[in-house]
């Protein structure tokens, strides 16, 4: 799976916390929290308001710099909606909560978090900016036992489905299909058909291609060549 290395590469919440906690150096800090830039200091929620501020395009006014206590109610606003940890699996770009604490799922079966200072405590202030030791802000594996809700846009989550596609398909043929016999819209990522169920999944599959240097063609196709491409990914499944 590939991230961005440099921030104006950044396509979703995923690659800024991958972008923090694994190019970056950036350290933990409660007093310096809005720190978040190389050399920098941060904490866990301040890192993950940052992240989800910067894919969706707002500014502070919009998404404040929010804290555990208060990032239930501020990312509601904009449309995260609570999941169970034991009922679903994470995908790319969901939050992740308990009391206390917060990070990313990036994918893989990783999490991406602000988690400790240099005295590998999670005390209040790390001594020195910058990530002394690589770990204050690191990238972990996920834990389901770990977290108490799984907070997801459907937008973010649909565009880091389409950007890992886009990882492990490389240059695959990809479009959006109109069959012109239904209403319904599909995403054919060059081995099998998706229905998009709804104008923002099709924006943000779109938006993730073109952050990527790519186009993703609409082509209006009739009913017998829609279905022969059905018959033969069936046959070939």
């Amino acid at each position: 799976m590939r991230y961005a290395t440099k921030i104006e590469e950044c396509r979703d919440p995923s690659d800024y916390m991958y972008l923090a906690c694994a190019v970056w150096s950036v350290g933990y800090s409660q007093p310096n929290r809005r720190n978040v830039y190389d050399g920098g200091e941060t904490d866990c929620s301040a890192l993950v308001s940052w992240c989800v501020r910067r894919a969706l395009g707002l500014n502070a006014s919009q998404l404040p710099w929010f804290s555990t206590y208060s990032e239930l109610t501020a990312l509601a606003a904009h449309g995260y909606r609570q999941l169970r940890p034991a009922q679903v699996q994470p995908t790319r770009n969901d939050v992740l909560w308990r009391e206390g604490h917060t990070a990313i799922y990036i994918g893989g079966g990783n999490i991406g978090q602000a988690s400790r200072t240099e005295n590998h405590d999670a005390g209040w202030n790390g001594s020195k900016p910058g990530d002394q030791d690589g770990g204050e802000t690191n990238i972990a594996p996920y834990d389901a036992t770990r977290w108490t809700l799984i907070l997801r846009n459907e937008d973010m989550a649909a565009l880091g489905a389409s950007i890992e596609t886009g990882d492990q398909e490389g240059d695959n043929v990809a479009l959006i299909i109109c069959p012109n016999h239904t209403t319904t819209q599909y995403y054919f990522d060059g081995t099998a058909l998706h229905a998009i169920g709804r104008q923002s999944e099709r924006d943000a599959i779109i938006k993730a291609y073109k952050t990527a240097g790519r186009d993703l063609p609409t082509v209006h196709w009739k009913k017998d060549e829609f279905n022969a491409l059905q018959t033969m990914l069936k046959r070939g499944a």
